[in-house]
This record gives C-alpha cells, structure tokens and sequence, in this order.
C-alpha cells in the first residue's frame, strides 16, 4: 500500500471514529461539560439538559452554564469547585448530588467528576457528567444534540489523553480505544476491535470483571486500583475509573473505561512510609518501627515457646566526639558503627537507631543467656577497631544492656526499661562491656535516675557548694593553696558523692555548667580573699576530659578571670592521668594556651594511669600529684615505698613540683620529704572546709603547722 493510500485509510478511519463517538455522545442522556481550573466552559455536551423544560429561550452554551451555577441552593457552587480542585489535586474522581431551582422549577443532579489529563492541552482540567436524577413540577425535556463539532472536540481529547481510554457498547464489545491504550497493551486498533476481554487485567485479578459490571448496572459507575502486565511481565498500577452513558430510558448505550498510569504515586507512597520508618542518616529502621517489631517479637516468642533479646546499644563518650571533632565527624561516626552492625547480622535480626548514638537490636529465638552475651561481644569487639575518618583514627565503645523476652507480663515499655538499666549497669561497671538485666538493677538505676534529675536543677537550688583542702610546704610549714572540691547535699536525695555524680553529670551532658560553676565561683572566691591576705595562694581546680578537650575551654577560663580581676597565676588546673592517654591535639593546645595565661597545670593521680616517660616530656605540666592509694602504704608496702621514689625522681628530672595527696600521719609526711617531696595535702594537714571556714583559719592567721 503507498503512503499516500495509507493516509487516506487513516483518515477515512478517523472520521468514523469521531462519528461513532459523536453518536454515542449524542444519543446520552448525560450533559458532559469540559472546564478549566477556573471553572470556564471549554466544550460541552447536551448542556441543554441543565436548563428547565419550559425555559422559551435557549441560552448559549457559556450562559447556560453559568445560569446554572448561580441558581444552585446554598453552598452549592462552593461545593462543586471545591471538589473540582480537589479532584485535579488528588487524581481521584469525586461524586456529589446538586439542587439548583431556576423560577419555579426544583432539578436535582447528580454529578461525577472526572481529572482529565492531556499533557498538550493546558486548561483542560476536569470533566463533569451531570445526569438529571428529579424534576419538580415540569415535565422533562429531552435534551436536544448540538452539533457534531462538540464531539469531535471531545473525541479529540479522548485522542491526546494520557490516560488510557477505552470505549464499549451496550454489549459489552470494544467501540473505541485511544493511542495510550494501544501502548499499554501493545496490540493494533483492529486486534482490540476484534477481541471480547479487558486486556489490561492479569490473570489474578480477572475476578474484578464481575465486580465492574456488576456496579455498571446498579450504579452506573466502579473505581478503583488495578495491575497490568507490561511485556517484561512486572505489574503496574493502575487507577480504573468506568462510567455508563444512558439513553433516555436509562439504557446504558456505551461504557467509558479509563485508566491512569499512577507508577509513580505509589513509588511516591513507598518512599514517604519508608522515610516515615527509618533514620535519614544511618538507612536503619527508626524507633517507630522498632517499637512495631519489638511487640510483634514478644507476641511471636510467646507464642511459640521460644526466647528472644534485646540489645540495647548506647555509645561511650559520643558526645565527646560532637564536641571536639564536630557533629559532621559524629554523624559520619554513627554511619560507619551502623555500617558495621549490619555487616555482621544478616540472619533476620532486626537494628535500629532511635535515637541520637542509641541504637537496639533485636534478636529472635537465641533461647539462652548465654547466646545473647556472645551476640553483645560480637558487637563490641566489631566496634573495638577504630574508625578512620579524614586521615585520623576515631575510637568508638559502647555499653550493652541485655534482657531478654518474654519476660512474665513484661509490655514493650517494661522490655525496653529493663535493656537500659542493664546498659547503664554497664556504663556505671567501666563502659566498652554488657550486661544482662537482672530485677536487683532495677534499685540501683532508680536511684541513677533520681541523681540525674535532681542533678540538673542542683545548681539553680544552691544546693552545690565547694570545699577547700589546704595544701602545705612542709619544710616550712605553710599554707601554699587549696584544692577545690564540689560537693552535692541534694534536699530530696542527701549527701551525693562526687565519686557517683560526676560520672553522672558527665554522661548526661552537664559537666560542662558544673565544672563552669566551679571555676566562677572558685574566681569570685579567690577576689575576696584578696582583701584579707597579700600572700599567693593557688587554688587547685579538677577539669574533667570533656571540658578540656572543648574548643571555647581557654575563653571561658580568659573571661573568668577578667570578670573578677585576678590573674591566671593564683589558678591550677587539675588533670587526672587517664585523660592523656589518647592525647587529644585539642587538650593539648588548650593546656599550653593556659600556661600562657599564668595558669598552672597539674597532673592527678599520678601512678594510677598508663602515661609514657615519653608522653610527660611532651606534656605542658608544672606540677605532679603522687596518688593516695602510694602514700598510704609506705609506712609498710615496700613496693609503695618503691613507686613513690620513683615517681619522685621522675617528677624531678622533668623539672615538675611534686605534691603527695592522702597524707593522713606525721610519720607519712616525714618519709615523702625524705624522698624528696616537700609539698602535701591530707587529714593530717587539714580536712576539706567551707570558703568563710578556711579564710578565718588560714589565710587571716597565716595559719603555719608547726
């Protein structure tokens, strides 16, 4: 066949299919109107059916129109935009019934909505079918066919539509198809023509044939979500929306079938219910979902007779990694343990984060104590490898709580309450182990969670108050300066350790406004006494690692200072020894940006840590403290004898004072000069006592011992 013989078969094929579907728009008893977002008429069909019977005049198709909306009863105009809008927002089809009252006469419609989408075609949002269902006082008028172009206009709609359309008769046979659904089936015009079947079910769901028919007969219309098969025989959603157009005695002549492609709202769905049931950072199901699974679990373990755990996973001193290396290192920190946790279990355990550096793991059918640990020390030897992040190794630990389920009646709530207790057991046990929940916890973490709440309003109750302990040069027998101890005598809990709170303060984050409280009112402190006694007196202040290592350390020290206007010199700093063993550049720049100041450096504790000969060398110190478990035995431990020496000799080939602490006999202080430390501080020299109580006795009297 030659092409332009081709054409003309085409051609002659269109022109009867834009007069079969002017026939069917023609012989409907429905009034099909085209209208854009503003609610304008584009095209209509039979809008003659909107107007009364014995109206003398027949309207033009715009004024007809909008004789009609004004003549709707109450919000009736409101209504029907209203759900317009929301028919070319959603993609969904609306329905509703309208009264409009024109003179004396009542009509009521029933209306369906329909989204019409043509990509080609702006403006063209919606199409209304309105079908008369009652008429108050006139006889109906029949509406008359006006002009073919109509529905060649609608044909062509139909045409460029992006929705698949497909067209049947009053038999139930295919009249019309448009080229989208061509594509979707993959068959020629004439092959569909021939066919008896709706093409775009699967063979699962061809049971919904009797159901849209059955609803094309009761009720003239069936929505809903359908699948087809594409040729790689993968499913794909679909919207399925069917009408009936009636003749005048209700006869359905032909039925519209249209389906819309809605791939991607579903994918859409899919990705909000997965963003909505996971962590954005790390991929890992969220608490929501964990809750969800957890009491699915529970329910599962105890219906089958089996056990479960749950493994809850809190890191140690994250917050110190947020603070000195900046919650983008924290961040990708959390990636790479969540990286590593799901690495390592693959057989259905299920791991989440919930929250901040907490994650859970939940582990079904271990069936024993036993099992539970060794899935606890496969996590905490998998995180045991430090992490290199931007060149630099990032060490990572954490605390495990273990309980296991069903646990008696225990709810998700009482499961998740007893993993953390067991993890804060852990923490309060050295951190970097596990441990299994037992009911004797449960007192002791009570307790810990009291000291955490109170502890945070400890500084606005006044409640803190700090001691000082004089230190001595005993060769001459005088006062040289203090160290400042807190102390805590809570209203509702009594006297706290600090031994308990500040390891408490520090996992909680507030060990920043207690040792910030320390040093201001250690400053104020040190301003006053000024007035009574010109004589130098340090004042020894205990700095924990977390403040050490922070960036804005040394300003804060900088504006205490100039705040109550004394001078960096009359203020010691106290490090404990465990705080150098990973050497943080940041503590070290902070410490020599001290020094600077005047400020005098100390190491505590000293003998109790793993500090290299090589390490002190590199340290900015002045001034070394000999720990109280070495001085309380060398009246009797020639080992302790041994150790003291040694650290004596040490600290004097670096050029460091050496100060013993816990010296509580004479006999004590007379051996430690003999080794040659000349400086201490213990019950024998004086007990820790209030600021007014230290001023009267040593500062105003220059109190000397001997």
């Amino acid at each position: 066949m030659s092409k332009g013989t081709e054409q003309q078969a085409a051609a002659k094929k269109q022109a009867s299919d834009k007069e079969q579907f002017a026939k069917m728009m023609g012989t409907a008893i429905d009034a099909v109107l085209l209208v854009d977002s503003k609610f304008n008429l584009l095209s209509q069909v039979n809008i003659d059916l909107l107007q009364p019977a014995d109206l003398d005049i027949t309207l033009v198709p715009d004024a007809a129109f909008r004789e009609f909306l004004l003549s709707l009863e109450e919000d009736g105009e409101k209504e029907l935009k209203q759900r317009a809008r929301k028919t070319r927002l959603t993609g969904e089809p609306e329905r509703l019934s309208v009264t409009c009252e024109q003179g004396e006469i009542t009509q009521c419609f029933e209306v369906f909505i329909q989204p019409l989408a043509a990509e080609d075609m702006p403006g063209t949002e919606c199409v209304l079918h309105m079908r008369r269902t009652e008429v108050t006082d006139t006889p109906v008028k029949q509406p008359e066919h006006k002009g073919e172009s109509n529905a060649e206009l609608m044909y062509d709609m139909i045409k460029i539509s992006s929705d698949a359309i497909i067209v049947f008769d009053g038999k139930q046979k295919i009249k019309l198809v448009n080229p989208a659904y061509q594509l979707l089936v993959s068959k020629s015009r004439e092959e569909l023509r021939s066919a008896n079947d709706i093409h775009f079910f699967d063979a699962e769901e061809q049971s919904i044939n009797n159901q849209i028919w059955q609803s094309l007969f009761y009720e003239g219309h069936w929505s809903g979500e359908v699948y087809t098969l594409e040729k790689a025989e993968s499913k794909r959603p679909f919207w399925l929306t069917v009408d009936s157009l009636n003749h005048g005695d209700d006869t359905a002549t032909h039925y519209l079938f249209s389906l819309r492609d809605i791939s991607e709202l579903k994918d859409t769905q899919a990705a909000l219910e997965h963003n909505a049931a996971h962590d954005q950072l790390t991929g890992l199901p969220n608490r929501g979902f964990f809750l969800t699974h957890l009491e699915k679990a529970a329910e599962r373990a105890k219906r089958q007779e089996t056990e479960g755990a749950l493994l809850f996973i809190d890191l140690d001193n994250f917050k110190l990694i947020n603070d000195i290396q900046g919650h983008m290192v924290g961040d990708v920190v959390l990636l790479m343990v969540a990286t590593r946790l799901k690495k390592i279990f693959r057989n259905g355990e299920l791991i989440s984060r919930i929250g901040g550096d907490e994650f859970t793991l939940i582990a079904e059918d271990v069936q024993s104590q036993s099992n539970a640990a060794l899935i606890a020390q496969r996590i905490l030897q998998e995180l045991s490898e430090p992490f290199q992040i931007e060149g630099a190794e990032v060490e990572v630990q954490c605390s495990i709580g273990i309980c296991l389920f069903p646990h008696a009646d225990a709810t998700t709530s009482q499961l998740i309450k007893q993993a953390d207790t067991a993890m804060y057991a852990a923490k309060a046990g050295g951190k970097n182990n596990f441990q299994l929940f037992d009911s004797a916890l449960t007192k002791e973490t009570t307790r810990q969670f009291a000291i955490e709440k109170h502890l945070r309003k400890a500084i606005k109750n006044q409640e803190l108050l700090l001691n000082y302990q004089p230190q001595y040069d005993m060769k001459t027998g005088n006062v040289i300066g203090a160290e400042v101890l807190l102390r805590w005598h809570s209203k509702e809990l009594g006297f706290v350790s600090p031994a308990v709170f500040i390891p408490i303060a520090e996992s909680i984050g507030l060990i920043d406004d207690l040792g910030y409280w320390v040093l201001d009112t250690v400053c104020k402190q040190i301003a006053i006494w000024r007035k009574f006694s010109s004589a130098p007196c340090l004042m020894s202040v205990n700095a924990s690692r977390l403040q050490l290592a922070k960036p804005d350390f040394v300003k804060r020290v900088v504006d205490c200072l100039a705040k109550h206007k004394i001078s960096g010199g009359q203020l010691e700093i106290e490090v404990t020894e465990n705080a150098f063993t990973s050497s943080e550049k940041n503590m070290i720049r902070n410490l020599e940006a001290l020094r600077k100041l005047g400020c005098k450096i100390a190491i505590d504790d000293f003998g109790t840590g793993y500090s290299s000969l090589s390490n002190l060398q590199t340290l900015p110190l002045d001034r070394l403290k000999i720990d109280r478990s070495f001085v309380e035995k060398i009246e009797y431990d020639q080992n302790a004898v041994t150790i003291a020496a040694a650290v004596i000799s040490l600290g004097k080939s670096l050029g460091l004072e050496i100060i013993a602490e816990g010296v509580e006999t004479k006999e004590q202080g007379k051996q430690l000069m003999k080794m040659g430390c000349l400086q201490a501080q213990g019950y024998y020299y004086g007990k820790p006592i209030e600021a007014s109580e230290f001023n009267s006795q040593y500062l105003k009297n220059k109190r000397s011992i001997f």
